[in-house]
């Protein structure tokens, strides 16, 4: 992506915040199976599986990445590459927060 895009390859950084959610014992697992484990929608946001972290606690970081690029970047475009279940919390604070000016 960065060649197609030209970008600086000093520009590009790797942050360990933008990592897909740790499922715990339910790696190598199907989602179903993962659902399962939980009793509501709500609980697989609030509760992590066992040797994982929870929605929210991705939720956290994420928005904790945010911020700094807020501070760090300001008036510039960024492009974060991540994956879907990041997107929807970026989405989510984008919406919450109106922007983090």
């Amino acid at each position: 992506m960065n060649h197609q895009l030209k970008l600086p390859y000093n520009k590009v950084i790797v942050d360990d915040r933008l990592r897909e959610q740790d499922v715990g014992i339910f790696e190598n697992h199907t989602y179903l199976e993962y659902e399962a484990y939980f009793s509501s929608p709500e609980d697989r946001f609030i509760l992590a599986a066992p040797q994982g972290e929870s929605g929210s606690e991705v939720l956290a970081r994420t928005q904790e990445l945010l911020l700094k690029i807020a501070v760090d970047h300001p008036n510039e475009t960024v492009l974060l590459v991540t994956h879907a279940y990041n997107c929807c919390h970026i989405n989510l604070s984008l919406e919450f927060f109106g922007s983090f000016d």
